[in-house]
């Protein structure tokens, strides 16, 4: 168990318009990456890269 992540499902994102707020940073994080073209890879890949990378993810908020 050590090192998982809880899933979505139990995010403690609750309080007030916290959740509109995160549905929406989700939505425009998911927009820069599908406008990222320097590399030819899915949302998915370009997702783990940007966490591996902050350079590549720098390049990917600033696409």
């Amino acid at each position: 168990m050590a090192g998982r992540l809880p899933p979505k499902s139990t995010s403690r994102i609750r309080t007030a318009h916290s959740a509109q707020n995160f549905a929406l940073l989700r939505r425009i994080a998911l927009n820069q990456l599908q406008r990222e073209t320097s590399v030819k890879s899915s949302i998915r890949q370009k997702r783990y890269r940007a966490a591996l990378d902050n350079q590549y993810a720098i390049k990917v908020l600033l696409a």
